[in-house]
């Protein structure tokens, strides 16, 4: 009996001393999390910032080539018109209406007089000279009234419409107004002439190229627009200090003044793909670890470029060797380290997140 208590209080002193080196082992090892490593590509990209605004040369001022009064007035800037909707209403001046009705009266007039001399002359009581400055004095009356026409002329009344389909920058009268021949009345802005101007760092002009795809996110929320680089500046704005470029976009794409972070891909980087957190800097260089035999290994390595989460590096990282991707801060070359008893040797990383690689 005493035997058998002696052999078991030694049994249970190992097994706590086996628990206590475990325990000690624990302790002077650090928790990692790891993930298989993979070659692949990133985007390379080229992020600005810029404003929707009108395409140079491309907003119009409507006016009439009379004078007159606004009588009412029908849109508001911001609004958006179809060819032929309405802007305003607008009387003509009485001295107008009264121009016209002049030029009506004399037309009349010298066709009244034409058919007299024509008369005279069957009867042989006219020269044909006489008809002739008759026939010129019809001539010149209607001449005339095609020109008061063409501004207008005949019509005391008129709503004044929307040429083409357009945006409304601004309405620089009021209702009651009497404004004199060639005010403008409207500008208008087309709706296929807004691009999304961008400003881009001197020292990345020379990634961007016209017909690049960009993918313009509006900065106060909504869908992404996709668009197409269409100038290149070749001088610094003076207050940004930057080069403006424009982006093209689609029609009804988007409005004029919203702001965009414009994310242009200009090429893309090759090598091993890492989490971004995955890459440490010990003030000597960068460097991530991998996991050999439950040591950490420290592997230098070059960073050839980032997107999102994802950076791609390039060094002799060994594929068969996890890559340590949490609590490598802690680390130092040939640390121990542990994992998690559940993790799975084959976890990998989602290559299909938004900017992340592709394999």
């Amino acid at each position: 009996m005493t035997k058998r208590l002696i052999a078991t209080a030694v049994g249970l002193s190992l097994l706590a001393a086996t628990a206590i080196a475990q325990d000690k082992a624990a302790e002077q090892s650090v928790l990692v999390a790891t993930v298989p490593v993979q070659r692949g590509t990133l985007p390379d990209t080229l992020t600005c910032y810029g404003t929707a605004e009108p395409q140079t040369g491309n907003t119009s001022s409507i006016s009439l080539p009379r004078a007159g009064r606004i009588q009412q007035i029908v849109v508001r800037p911001g609004q958006k018109l179809r060819p032929g909707d309405a802007i305003l209403t607008f009387a003509a001046d009485a001295a107008a209406v009264m121009a016209w009705e002049q030029a009506l009266a004399a037309l009349n007039l010298a066709r009244e007089e034409r058919a007299h001399v024509e008369q005279l002359l069957k009867q042989q009581l006219a020269t044909r000279s006489q008809l002739a400055q008759a026939e010129k004095a019809v001539s010149d009356a209607q001449a005339a009234i095609d020109a008061l026409r063409r501004e207008g002329g005949g019509q005391p009344f008129e709503t004044v419409t929307a040429p083409f389909e357009a945006v409304v920058m601004a309405i620089p009268v009021n209702a009651g107004d009497r404004v004199a021949a060639g005010t403008s009345l409207a500008t208008l802005l087309r709706v296929d002439a807004i691009v999304v101007t961008i400003g881009v760092e001197p020292s990345q002009r020379g990634k961007l190229k016209p017909g690049e795809t960009v993918r313009l996110e509006p900065l106060d929320g909504g869908a992404a627009v996709a668009g197409t680089v269409a100038t290149v500046g070749a001088m610094l704005d003076p207050r940004s200090r930057k080069i403006e470029a424009t982006v093209d976009v689609p029609r009804d794409g988007v409005l004029p003044g919203a702001a965009f972070r414009a994310i242009v891909t200009v090429g893309e980087f090759s090598g091993w793909i890492v989490p971004r957190a995955a890459v440490l800097n010990d003030g000597k260089g960068d460097r991530v670890f991998q996991l050999a035999d439950r040591k950490a290994a420290a592997v230098p390595v070059k960073i050839v470029g980032s997107d999102g989460d994802w950076t791609v590096v390039d060094g002799d990282l060994d594929p068969a060797r996890p890559l340590i991707t949490e609590g490598g801060y802690q680390l130092s070359d040939g640390m121990d380290v542990r994992t998690e008893p559940d993790e799975a040797d084959d976890k990998k990383p989602d290559v299909q997140k938004s900017g992340g690689p592709k394999s």
